[in-house]
Formats: structure tokens, sequence, C-alpha cells
């Protein structure tokens, strides 16, 4: 609990903690972890203080893992909150950053989803701190020229985002696939998908690398990314769902812009990111404009006035895989 810790002592210093609620949404089925998590869960509102904001919630049926279980909180909960952010169990934010987006989605009704660039950290194995050490070096350029290429039909990563809550129980419903796993069964890649569905129904889904104070963990050895990538291949959305991005093709037809092969395209969104990289660390007085508005998106008040009633509260959702 030491990051959620800390997110809310970064938010108390906002002075917009009023506006925030927190929810631990466990998937365990462990009695003895069960009971380990409700102790520090006890021990972190015995804390902070935090008796109105901080919430445990653990399912008694945990189907379809981790979609499943945000599916289920945004059916219980989500008509209490206009939007959520979605946190793993090792991700930090900080207040400010918390803050900035959720005024940006308020003064931007029609943008969805905002994708913000996680920070690897917390490294303490030399496979981790590779990766760490390669996320700082070449992560910022990549994401810069996926942002700028992307545009407003982005993507979404599952965590550290900012999500409108009535865009995602509107459009994001999974389906179940036919079939044997890996080919069928649940979809656990769903990130990807809930992004495209989305942005098929209407929604700008926005990556913006420019935001900081966003930090994640990375799996400890090369065994464990491993299994991990296994887990996201299970029903290859690209196979399955064909439809799920057909309004972002129809999009991209109305543009004039040549089919190029895919060498090139990688070439062009790595010289994009150099670029985007490179103007953000010039002086403000230097810099070009954002060809994705990205200034405009986030230009807020310091300290946004959040919407001070139940509806308009923001909800801070940690995830337990």
């Amino acid at each position: 609990m030491a990051g959620l810790k800390a997110i809310y002592d970064s938010l108390q210093e906002t002075g917009e903690l009023d506006a925030f609620d927190f929810f631990i949404l466990s998937d365990t089925t462990n009695p003895d972890v069960w009971v380990e998590e409700e102790a520090a869960f006890l021990a972190l509102r015995e804390e902070t203080g935090g008796y109105d904001h901080i919430f445990y919630r653990r399912r008694h049926n945990n189907v379809e893992r981790k979609a499943g279980n945000l599916g289920e909180w945004v059916r219980r909960f989500g008509g209490a909150y206009d939007h959520m952010v979605t946190l793993d169990a090792d991700s930090v934010m900080s207040g400010a950053t918390l803050v900035r987006m959720a005024a940006a989605m308020e003064r931007n009704p029609g943008v969805g989803l905002i994708q913000t660039l996680p920070v690897i950290t917390g490294g303490t194995t030399l496979f981790a701190r590779l990766q760490q050490f390669a996320g700082r070096v070449y992560g910022p350029v990549i994401a810069y020229g996926i942002a700028w290429w992307h545009g407003s039909e982005g993507n979404y990563w599952g965590h550290n985002a900012i999500i409108r809550t009535r865009a995602f129980a509107e459009q994001a419903g999974m389906p179940h696939v036919p079939g044997k796993p890996p080919f069928g069964g649940h979809i656990l890649s769903h990130d990807f998908v809930e992004a495209a569905l989305m942005r098929r129904g209407g929604w700008a889904i926005h990556m913006v690398p420019a935001l900081d104070g966003s930090y994640e963990e990375s799996p400890p050895s090369l065994t464990d990314v491993a299994i991990r990538d296994r887990r996201w291949c299970q029903v290859p959305e690209e196979t399955n769902m064909p439809d799920v991005l057909k309004k972002v093709e129809q999009d991209r037809e109305s543009d004039e812009t040549p089919d190029l092969p895919e060498d090139a395209l990688r070439a062009l969104r790595a010289d994009v990111g150099l670029a985007q990289a490179h103007m953000a660390m010039l002086p403000p007085e230097r810099k070009a404009g954002d060809p994705i508005n990205a200034d405009q998106l986030l230009t807020v008040k310091e300290k946004a006035a959040v919407l001070g009633t139940r509806k308009g509260v923001e909800s801070v959702l940690q995830l337990s895989e």
C-alpha cells in the first residue's frame, strides 16, 4: 500500500483531495492474501485518515480477470463518477498529474481517454534495471512519435490513464470469443480493444507523453516478460474482431496519406519522436506548435476546480491482478 499512500499524500498537497476517491479492487481467491489485504487497507485508512475516500472491494466471482474486475466496478459504482483513473498494483502517479488530467477531461467533453507515459522505476534485478534504463533513453522518443502519428486515435495501455466512465460503460464491453484458449475465451489483452471500441464510438483517445509524474515497475526477469506476453496473446483481437477498427479505418481512408511500407512507418515514427522530444527540451519561447493540440488539451489552471458534487468526484482505481 506504500504506492497508494504516496498518491494520497501527493493529492492532499494539491488541495484537491476531496475530489477523489480510491478503490482497491482485489481479485484474490486465497483467504490468507485476502486477510492480509484487508489488514493493509485498514492500516492505510487509519494512517491517512481517509475513511471517506479509501475503499476496498474483493470480488467473490473473479471472472474475466482484470477486464471483469474493472467492468464489475463500473456496473456497481461507475454511475457516481464522471471519470476513473486506472492503476495497476505497482503504479504510482503524482497528485498534480491526477488533478491536471481530471481538469483536462472536464474541459474537453469529447475526449474519452488520456494515456500517460509511465516511467519504469523500482527495478531490483539486472534485467529490470536494463529495462528501466532503456525506457528512460528511448521510451519518450517512441511515445512522442506514436502520439503525433495517432492523434486522437491513440491507444490505452490498461493503467496510468484517465477514462470517461460513461464512454467506457457504453462502448467498452468485452466479448467472449467462442472456442478454446488461446484462440477463444476471454480477451486478456483487453486494453487495446477497449480503446478501439471507444474510438469507434466517437470518443477521442489521446496519448500525452508530456504528462510527467506517472510511474510503473518492470517484470524482474525475461521469464516473467514471456509469461506476460503469452497472456497478452490470448485471443488475438486482430483476427477475432475485424470490425473493431472500422471507424478508424474509414477515417484513415478519407485522408490523402499514401500507403507506406512498415519499415518506412517505423522510421517515420522514430523521426517524429526525435523531433517532438527535441522540441520538449527547448525553452518555451522556441517550442513549435503541437500537431495533436496537447497544449490545448491540457492548458488548465494549476489547481483546477474539479466539480465538487458527488457526481463530479474522480475515482482512482488500483487493480490487483
